[in-house]
């Protein structure tokens, strides 16, 4: 069912919740990747809560780890 990821009363307690979210941890069973602590690093970067320390989609493609990987996958 469709949900919303944060509901409440006002845009104040909005802005609270979300900004007091806890972002979960990624499972460690992701094997497809080489190194599971790349891709924690590259995920941490992508859920930095201040817009201007996320990376753009330019500095994701970028990133060696990412390269490499989409090398192996041959995409």
């Amino acid at each position: 069912a469709l949900k919303r990821a944060f509901d409440s009363e006002s845009e104040d307690q909005l802005r609270q919740r979300i900004l007091s979210y806890q972002i979960p941890v990624l499972p460690s069973n992701l094997s497809n990747f080489e190194s599971i602590s790349v891709l924690r690093d590259i995920y941490n970067l992508c859920m930095q809560r201040n817009q201007n320390e996320r990376p753009t989609v330019r500095d994701l493609l970028g990133l060696q780890p990412l390269q490499e990987q989409a090398r192996r996958l041959r995409i």
